[in-house]
This record gives C-alpha cells, structure tokens and sequence, in this order.
C-alpha cells in the first residue's frame, strides 16, 4: 500500500475521470470500453516499456492510482443507472395501449387578418388520437388433424398484457434507483 503522500488526489482523480469521459450525465460504457478506457490511460503515463524498465515504481503508480479506478468503475455505474432511470421514465410517459390516445391540438395564427384587422386563427391537429386496444382478442381454433379453423376462442390482448408489463418493470426501475440519479436526472 503507497504511503498517503503518494495517493492522487482528489482534483487528480477528477481530472483523470474527465479525461476518460467518466463523468455524470455520460453515456455509459460497457465493461469492455471501460477497461479499455482505463487500459489507454495506463499505456499513456506508463507505456509497456516503462513498466518492465520500473516495476517497483510502476506497482507504486498502480497501488495509488487504485482510488481512481474505483470512482471510474462508480462513475460508469452512475451512467448506467442514469441512463436506465430516463428510459423508464421515458417508458411510463408513453401511453397506455389499453386507454389510447385523445388527440392534441393547438391553435395557431394563420397569418393572415379578418376585416377588422385582427389576426385570424386555425386549429391544427399536432398529434393524432390513437383509439385504445380491445381487452379481449379472437383466435381461430385450428384442427390439429384437418388444418382447418373450427371456431373462435376470446382471451386477453396480449399487447395489453406486455404494455402493463414493461410499464411495471419501468415504475420498479425508478422505485429502485439511488437518490443522487434521480437528483441528477431532475437538475
């Protein structure tokens, strides 16, 4: 262990960690690109050549620079869960298959002037309503022997069923997500 002098400090390990890119609000990386990251900058301040002509400098340099890898690997984690927090909520602002969608509209001035000199305005339609999926579906019944359909059978929109699912796994994502993500993502 390298004495506390020899340690980065933390204005290093920051300018270390921008330098990588690892720095909230990034995209994240995965494991592979971050050791790669963390693998150029090792090549940077000590080229392969330097490590073998040193070994004991070159192990003091990596026992300090530990605490940087370790807020690289947080940083990353931070990314990954911000990224993950926005498509949830992302998710959950989507409608629900099974309401639909009433339409939005919103009224615009044409350019134009009526006789009075006032300025004339239209209503435009700036998202279509989109009508709500049916609860219930029909399925043919196929004869397994002759191929052929012998009737009907009604059973739940699967649509529906996934929609309601990945909503769910969506709101879980969020409960779940750490207070300084959900701070950031809000900022």
């Amino acid at each position: 262990m390298p004495d506390l002098e020899d340690l980065m400090t933390e204005a290093e390990i920051e300018a270390l960690l921008a330098a990588a890119g690892l720095v909230p609000g990034a995209a994240p990386l995965t494991k592979q690109q971050l050791t790669d990251r963390i693998m150029a900058i090792l090549d940077r301040d000590w080229p392969l050549a330097m490590r073998e002509a040193s070994p004991v400098e070159y192990a003091a340099w990596r026992d300090a620079a530990e605490p940087a890898r370790l807020r690289a690997v947080e940083a990353n984690l931070f990314n990954i869960r911000l990224a993950a927090y926005r498509q949830a909520v992302a998710r959950l602002a989507l409608f629900r298959l099974a309401e639909g969608r009433a339409a939005v509209s919103e009224t615009l001035a044409t350019g134009d002037l009526d006789a009075e000199g006032q300025p004339l305005f239209q209503t435009v339609i700036v998202q279509a309503a989109i009508a709500p999926l049916p609860a219930q579906i029909e399925r043919p019944v196929i004869d397994p022997l002759s191929g052929e359909q012998t009737g009907s059978e009604s059973l739940a929109n699967p649509s529906i069923a996934e929609d309601e699912a990945a909503r769910a796994a969506a709101q879980a994502l969020i409960a779940a997500t750490p207070a300084a993500v959900v701070a950031f993502a809000a900022a």
